[in-house]
């Protein structure tokens, strides 16, 4: 299911590979493996974009037989053709993510897993706060949305409010700033690291 929906996403960006615009594929097999072992009943992620990652967590999910996932996305559409867009919205060499013009965010994903999955479309400053008041608790937390210092800061210190013990958040490009270094040196998670160089994980107390 994960091969046809990233079939689907080269398809149309084969005369330029781009970006999955999710984690890569060795966070994503932790991640996973991570939904399928510790079962979380609630999930929210930043950053969908064509919706790679999402189909990873649903699939955990749907093969865990529950929990839900509540994605925030503000994406951003190609104009014209992937190529065209990459040249003119992005430095030469810069890694971009974008969705296909005539798509929608998580577009990828089938129709089978939208049954755990809702999606809000807007800015995470304005969405996540309304979003994250509806539960008590979340388990686990996943930022890929914009990689701003501000906007990671926000977003990890509002999901860290909200994680239960032992609650998980991750993290994607943490190479583009040190928030993630400076968060984790403030609040002091019972475990931190990375997945892989772009890619970090904190463990609440």
């Amino acid at each position: 299911m994960v091969e046809e929906g990233v079939n689907k996403f080269n398809k149309s960006v084969e005369n330029d590979r781009g970006s999955w615009a999710g984690l890569g594929l060795k966070p994503a097999k932790t991640i996973y493996a991570t939904i399928r072992k510790h079962k979380p009943e609630t999930i929210i992620e930043t950053g969908v974009c064509n919706g790679v990652s999402t189909l990873i967590i649903l699939l955990a999910l749907s093969k865990n037989e529950g929990g839900e996932l509540y994605s925030i996305d503000f994406p951003m559409p190609a104009d014209e053709s992937l190529p065209e867009f990459r040249e003119t919205a992005y430095p030469e060499g810069h890694a971009f993510s974008a969705i296909p013009a005539d798509k929608e965010p998580g577009w990828i994903v089938p129709e089978s897993l939208g049954d755990r999955w809702e999606l809000v479309v807007g800015k995470s400053q304005r969405e996540l706060p309304k979003l994250i008041r509806k539960f008590d608790e979340i388990d686990m937390f996943i930022h890929d949305l914009e990689h701003s210092h501000p906007c990671m800061m926000f977003e990890y210190e509002l999901a860290w409010e909200w994680l239960r013990s032992d609650g998980l958040l991750l993290t994607d490009d943490i190479h583009f700033n040190d928030s993630f270094s400076i968060f984790c040196n403030v609040r002091e998670p019972k475990l931190y690291g990375k997945m892989s160089n772009s890619t970090g994980y904190a463990v609440k107390t």
